[in-house]
C-alpha cells in the first residue's frame, strides 16, 4: 500500500487505520461499548478542634463527676442535719436536767427540815446552815450545767459552720480532681481521633486502589473487545497472510516513519503510553518497544 510518511502522531495513526482496512476487509464498524468507571464514595475526616474536644471530654465526665459531688455534698449535709439535731435538742437537755436539779434540790431541803422536825430543830442554826450548802450545790450545779451545755452549743455551731463552708466550697474542693480527669480523658479522645483519621486515610487509598485496578482491567477489556472484533472481521487472515501480504511492513514502516523524527527517549516514553499501538501491530509491538528502549538507553 501506498501512503505517505507521518510526520505527527494524529497522521500516523490515522495511516495506521487505512493501513489496517486495506489488508484486513471491513465488515462493519466496531462499537465500542461503554464501562463506566468505578467511582467510590470516599469518607471525609474533620480535625476537631481543641474546644470541641474538651467539650466532649467534659460531656463524658460531667455524669460521673455530679454524682461524685452529690455524694460528697448529701455526706456533708447529712452530717449537718443530725448536728444541727442535736444542737436543737441542747435547749430541751438544759432544761430537762436544770428541772432535775431543782427538783433535787426540793427534794434534799424537805428532806433537811423533815429530819429537823422530828429532832425539834425545825429552825435551829444548823438546818439553816444545812440549807445553805444544798442552796450553793444547787447554784454551783446549774452553773456547772449551763456552762457545759454552752460548751457543747458553741462546739456544734463550729462544726455547723465548718460543714456549711464544706458543702458551699464543694465544687472547688473537687476542681484540681475534676480538671486532672478532664485532661486524662482529652488525651484519650485526642489519640482515637489520631487513630480514626488514620483509618479513614487507609480506606480511602484502598478505594483508590481498587479504582485503578479497575481501570486497569477495563483497559484490558476494551482491548480484548476490540481485538475480538478484529478477529471477526478481519476474514480469517492468519499473521503469517499478513505478513506475506505486507501488513505489518507498511505497519511498521509508518509507525517508525513517525518515532524516528522524535529523540528516542521521546518516542520510547511515547510508545509505551501509547494503548493503540498493540493493536496494529500485534506481536511486532513488543520488538518496537525494545528497539526504542535500546535507542533511548533504558
Amino acid at each position: 500500500m501506498n501512503f505517505v510518511q507521518p510526520t505527527t502522531k494524529a497522521e500516523m495513526i490515522n495511516t495506521l487505520k487505512e493501513i489496517f482496512y486495506f489488508y484486513r476487509i471491513r465488515r462493519e464498524d466496531f462499537e465500542n461499548v461503554t464501562l463506566d468507571d468505578l467511582s467510590l464514595q470516599r469518607l471525609t475526616y474533620v480535625q476537631p478542634t481543641a474546644a470541641q474536644v474538651r467539650a466532649k471530654a467534659e460531656a463524658l465526665l460531667l455524669p460521673s463527676q455530679t454524682l461524685r459531688l452529690l455524694n460528697y455534698q448529701k455526706e456533708l449535709s447529712e452530717k449537718r442535719a443530725s448536728l444541727a439535731k442535736e444542737s436543737a435538742a441542747i435547749t430541751a437537755e438544759t432544761a430537762a436536767l436544770t428541772s432535775a436539779i431543782n427538783a433535787s434540790y426540793a427534794e434534799s431541803v424537805q428532806r433537811v427540815e423533815n429530819e429537823a422536825v422530828k429532832k425539834g430543830i425545825a429552825h435551829g442554826s444548823i438546818v439553816l446552815d444545812r440549807i445553805a450548802e444544798l442552796t450553793v450545790k444547787k447554784n454551783t450545779d446549774l452553773a456547772a450545767l449551763n456552762l457545759s451545755q454552752q460548751q457543747k452549743a458553741t462546739r456544734l455551731a463550729a462544726e455547723i459552720s465548718a460543714l456549711d463552708d464544706l458543702i458551699s466550697d464543694a465544687d472547688d474542693y473537687f476542681s484540681d480532681l475534676c480538671e486532672a480527669e478532664i485532661e486524662a480523658k482529652i488525651e484519650e479522645l485526642s489519640e482515637k481521633e489520631e487513630e480514626k483519621r488514620t483509618d479513614i486515610f487507609k480506606y480511602n487509598n484502598s478505594l483508590s486502589e481498587k479504582e485503578q485496578r479497575y481501570a486497569n482491567s477495563i483497559i484490558i477489556k476494551r482491548a480484548s473487545l476490540q481485538l475480538q472484533h478484529m478477529e471477526i472481521v478481519s476474514d480469517f487472515y492468519t499473521k503469517d497472510e499478513l505478513v506475506e501480504m505486507g501488513y505489518y511492513g507498511d505497519a511498521l514502516s509508518c509507525v517508525m516513519g513517525y518515532y524516528n523524527t522524535l529523540s528516542a527517549s521521546a518516542a520510547y516514553n511515547d510508545i509505551v503510553a501509547d494503548r493503540d499501538l498493540p493493536i496494529y501491530l500485534d506481536d511486532y509491538y513488543s520488538n518496537l518497544v525494545y528497539l526504542y528502549r535500546t535507542r533511548a538507553g533504558q
